[in-house]
């Protein structure tokens, strides 16, 4: 190898991808945890949805709209009343969560999918 120096930006990088790929197995874990929690609050909240009618609700408020601010208030009070609205939060919270954890797993992706025993000292010897 030359003695040329890396940039600070590219040491930052390869240092940044350096603790995500030692840190990885920890991702996995974390990002199968949520997927279960947000399957698990999916079909919490479907079978919330399920049980108090809110799909026939639903449709029968659409069939009969009209603009006027006291139905509209009042559809608000029926809308709180049949729809499990902490469920459907938890699972909104639940797949930002998972659209974020894959983010950064498709961001390191190539360093995340590196076999460690690529950088192995025995290999960098034979090269040289």
């Amino acid at each position: 190898m030359s003695d040329e120096k890396f940039s600070q930006i590219t040491h930052d990088q390869i240092m940044r991808s350096v603790r995500v790929v030692k840190n990885r197995y920890y991702l996995y874990g974390l990002l199968s945890g949520f997927l279960f929690g947000f399957g698990l609050a999916g079909y919490i909240a479907y079978a919330k949805i399920v049980e108090q009618d809110s799909f026939e609700f639903l449709s029968v408020w659409l069939d009969t709209i009209k603009i006027d601010f006291s139905l509209y208030r009042d559809f608000l009070d029926d809308f709180k009343e049949f729809l499990p609205l902490k469920n459907l939060f938890i699972l909104f919270i639940l797949l930002l969560v998972v659209l974020i954890l894959v983010g950064i797993i498709l961001s390191f992706r190539r360093a995340l999918f590196t076999k460690v025993e690529k950088f192995s000292k025995d290999k960098i010897n034979k090269n040289h």
